[in-house]
């Protein structure tokens, strides 16, 4: 049965004072209370040009860290905590002709971005130019289960605009040591703590899936 979207639940991209990068991922961050995953541009991954904050947080996934003191007294806390950044679920990696979005800078701008608070799922759309001016939409819709919260859904479709070359999707998760941009403006936030440091560990010498749920389509020419 569909369910008809009620204006009051719902979270559109032209009604929000700002676009910046941060913010929408926050806004639009999916979660169910077991994990989270933040609204980071798609084809973000180790790439420096792309600002952001991409990640999954599950909760009770933390870090230790001692605290110092000049003078410490009864009651101190011992070490403060701080949330793991996991892997970025929603990064994926598209090949166009010659094209590679992980070695050649890619273009993305937002075009539309919608949370249905009533049924929790996400919808956007983005406009994605190569360097060899080849343009495609990418619409992504992604969900977190509440009935089964270890489940993240994602699902991509490519809309070509300009061009009739074969369209790759690549959708492996072979790090979690991603660059990603980090804030230093926040004197609350240590800069030392909080990113994995671990390396990928292939099954039978083989990249491993780290989600199942994945599906990627590609629209019609």
């Amino acid at each position: 049965m569909r369910i008809e979207q009620s204006p009051e639940f719902q979270i559109h991209l032209q009604n929000l004072r700002s676009k910046e990068p941060l913010f929408l991922e926050t806004i639009y961050n999916v979660g169910n209370g077991h994990f989270g995953v933040r609204d980071s541009n798609p084809l973000q991954g180790n790439n420096l040009d792309y600002i952001g904050s991409p990640g999954l947080f599950i909760n009770g996934f933390f870090d230790y860290n001692d605290v110092s003191y000049g003078e410490k007294y009864t009651g101190y806390p011992e070490n403060d905590q701080i949330i793991n950044r996991v892997f970025d679920p929603r990064y994926i990696r598209i090949k166009v002709a010659d094209e590679d979005s992980a070695i050649d800078h890619f273009t993305v701008d937002n075009i539309d971005k919608n949370l249905d608070m009533q049924t929790g799922l996400l919808h956007e759309m983005f406009s994605i130019t190569t360097p060899e001016n080849r343009n495609f939409n990418l619409v992504v819709e992604s969900f977190s289960s509440l009935s089964k919260l270890n489940v993240y859904g994602i699902r991509y479709s490519i809309i070509p605009t300009n061009f009739d070359e074969d369209v790759e999707i690549i959708k492996l998760h072979n790090y979690v040591n991603q660059a990603t941009h980090q804030q230093n403006e926040d004197v609350r936030v240590s800069q030392s703590i909080g990113e994995m440091q671990l390396d990928f560990i292939p099954d039978n010498g083989q990249p491993s899936y780290l989600i199942t749920t994945f599906e990627a389509s590609k629209g019609l020419f």
